[in-house]
Parts: structure tokens; sequence; C-alpha cells
């Protein structure tokens, strides 16, 4: 054996120069097949996924708007209950009467009461009967106070600097914006701790307020204006059926007969 045919053998023996198998070429095409397959797969998987939470996505979506829409509706018609609520209740806070010795105003009724005492004390005679010393909001609630009285009087209302001096404050602790003082007043004359007011009128008709002393030797003891606003826990209604009333005591609503109505101290009675 030559050189050259020893040569042709190796490579030969190596493969080098020949042409591949035809089964190695299928082989190789059958991976790529399977490769593509599965990738094909994955993808198709992702794609469903990512179309699947799409979905979900979008009912949560639907169902997210639909509670809102129901919220919504839930609300609109609370606010149309609350309104119908509100309206009733004024209206029967304007069909309202006061018992006997109270004298109403728009949605207050008002109360002199028979002896004289200190701001204090008169305030506490007010609360005795489900009110307060009276709060004075606006020119015509002071034009109807001013037409109570017919002669010189003086009356406590519920105003006070006692917090601060010279800080005016009604008892349900609101601030004063609408003032009636008399003139030259709120003055403490003499240098006295005038801390309280009264509703000073006078015999020309004109009320005024005017800051007094209520304490100490130089106390001034004035009847008491009261006022319920309505806002009192013990207040009574007298109706057509039972005679109801709602207090502190029973906890909850009771029917006691409709001479206890007549008989009440209390500030207000109605019809319902």
């Amino acid at each position: 054996m030559d050189i050259g045919e020893s040569k042709i053998g190796y490579k030969q023996f190596l493969g080098v120069g020949s042409s591949p198998r035809k089964s190695d070429i299928v082989l190789r095409n059958s991976s790529y097949r399977v490769a593509t397959v599965c990738l094909g797969l994955l993808c198709v998987l992702m794609l469903a996924g990512i179309i699947g939470q799409s979905i979900h996505y979008q009912k949560v979506e639907k169902e997210t708007q639909d509670n809102v829409k129901v919220i919504d509706k839930e609300k609109e018609n609370l606010q149309d209950s609350l309104k119908a609520l509100v309206d009733k209740m004024n209206k029967t806070m304007q069909d309202r009467k006061c018992v006997n010795g109270w004298q109403k105003f728009e949605n207050s009724c008002y109360y002199t009461s028979n002896t004289k005492k200190s701001w204090q004390k008169s305030r506490e005679y007010c609360q005795g009967k489900g009110a307060d010393l009276a709060i004075i909001t606006s020119q015509n609630e002071m034009n109807f106070i001013n037409g109570l009285f017919g002669n010189d009087r003086e009356v406590w209302i519920g105003l006070a600097d006692e917090g601060v001096e010279g800080v005016w404050k009604w008892v349900d602790g609101t601030p004063l914006t609408l003032e009636f003082w008399g003139a030259g007043q709120p003055n403490s004359h003499k240098g006295t701790d005038q801390d309280c007011v009264e509703f000073w009128h006078r015999a020309s008709g004109k009320g005024e307020w005017n800051d007094e002393n209520s304490t100490g030797s130089h106390r001034v003891t004035w009847r008491g204006l009261c006022r319920n606003s309505g806002a009192a826990e013990n207040r009574g209604f007298a109706g057509p059926g039972p005679f109801y009333q709602l207090g502190r005591a029973t906890g909850g609503i009771r029917a006691p007969s409709y001479q206890d109505a007549e008989n009440s101290s209390l500030g207000f009675w109605t019809y319902l």
C-alpha cells in the first residue's frame, strides 16, 4: 500500500470529506421540529394566559363599575330619604305648639321665669324645663323678644364671657356674631366683673343688651328668658292617639296619659 492509499483510508476512517449520512440529517431535522413545536406550544400557553388574565381583569373591572353604580344609586336613594326626612322634620317643627305659658317664634318656644335669680341659677331653672337661657341669632328674633315685654323689664339671656374676658359666647358654645349692645356696652361698670348679659327692655320700647354682674356681693338678680329650640332630650309631643315622650330616664319611648302632656312644663308639644 502506498502512502496515497493510506491517506484516503485514514480520511474515510475519520469521515473527513465524506457527505453526511441521511439518517443524521433526518435526526437533526426531527430535533428542530420538536424544539419548534415545544416553543410554539409555550407561546400558545403564554398567549392563552395573557388572554385569560385580560378577560379576568375586564370582568373584575366591570363588576367594580357595577358595584360603583349600585353604591351611587344607594347613595342617591339615601340622600332622597334624608331630604324627605329633613323636610318632614322641618314641617313637624313648624307645626309644633308650645305648652301654656310659652310663646312660639319660628321653631322655638320662649318662657320667662317668675322669680328673680342669678344668671347661673336662672340657667339651671331653664335647664330644668328642658331648655336653656335664650340664644338670639337674628334681628327678627330680637324683635320678637322685644315684643314679649310691655314695660320696663330686664331678663337674663344665654350670653356670657366667663371663660375669657371680652370673648362673648352663647351657652351652646357658639361665638357671638350678631350684636345688639346698648350704647357704651359692654363696659364692666365701675370695674365690676360683669360677665353675664341681660336683655334690657326700656320704656321706650327698644330692647338692648347690657353686661351685668351675677356673682359676689354686687350680683344682680333678674328673671331668666328660657328658650327651647327642640334640641333638649326631655320634650313632649301630644297627638290624636297616645301621648309619647322620649326621655332620658326611660331610655326609650313611653306612652303616659294625656294629662301628663297638659301638666308638662317642657317647651314643646305637638300633633303628629
